[in-house]
């Protein structure tokens, strides 16, 4: 049986519920080593419950303040939009769907986290090498590094770029909101890396991006919640 089906994803809940959700099937799923490899690995499903579901659950609690009269419709599959929003609320919001997207650096992301299973630790911030393939044979090498932290910061706020760039040139149905959601456990920790964080938005990330009419950058612990 799977972790988690397509079918669970996509039943409609409203704002009150979608991380409490979320938290409970994660909680569920890593009960156990397999799952917790699972959850690691993103096997299935589980890449949309974690990169997709949990940021929606975030922005949840920010934007719609948990409303019991807000419905979201998570869609999985290749449409231009990720959710669907049935806003019941007297003062509607603007927004009828949620295209959501990571800042991370890409397959390197996948592959720390597939050695972090595999051994129990992986360097966060070394380079990544690859060879070989899963069928073949996959081995992965990570150097172990150190980054000075305003280097860090400034690796996060390019992934952020890169990630808002990977849709500017896309067509999205009116009323679209875009979620970027951005590491701010560790880049983000400091209150001088959040004003660089608005700074560097400002100047570099909301120009050409009119195919939304709102555009946020939250941080997965959560104390990142930026909108525009």
């Amino acid at each position: 049986m799977p972790y988690i089906t397509k079918k669970e994803l996509e039943v409609p809940r409203s704002a009150a519920e979608v991380k409490a959700w979320v938290d409970t099937k994660l909680e569920e799923i890593s009960k156990t080593e397999e799952g917790r490899h699972a959850v690691r690995t993103r096997e299935g499903y589980l890449k949309e419950l974690t990169e997709e579901a949990l940021p929606l659950g975030i922005f949840c609690e920010h934007y719609f303040k948990s409303s019991k009269c807000v419905t979201l419709n998570h869609i999985i599959g290749n449409q231009n939009h990720d959710v669907v929003i049935t806003d019941k609320r007297l003062r509607k919001s603007p927004l009828k769907y949620l295209e959501i997207t990571q800042a991370h650096d890409g397959e390197d992301a996948h592959l720390r986290m597939v050695k972090l299973n595999e051994e129990g630790h992986a360097n966060a911030f070394g380079k990544v090498k690859k060879s070989g393939t899963k069928h073949t044979g996959l081995t992965i090498e990570i150097n172990n590094e150190a980054i000075e932290h305003g280097e860090l910061v400034r690796k996060e706020l390019k992934r952020i770029y890169e990630a808002a760039d990977r849709k500017k040139r896309k067509e999205y149905p009116e009323g679209t909101g875009l979620i970027i959601i951005c590491d701010d456990y560790i880049a983000f920790r400091k209150p001088e890396d959040i004003e660089q964080l608005k700074e560097y938005i400002e100047k570099n990330v909301l120009a050409g991006m009119s195919n939304f009419t709102k555009i946020f950058v939250i941080g997965w612990s959560s104390k990142i919640y930026l909108e525009y």
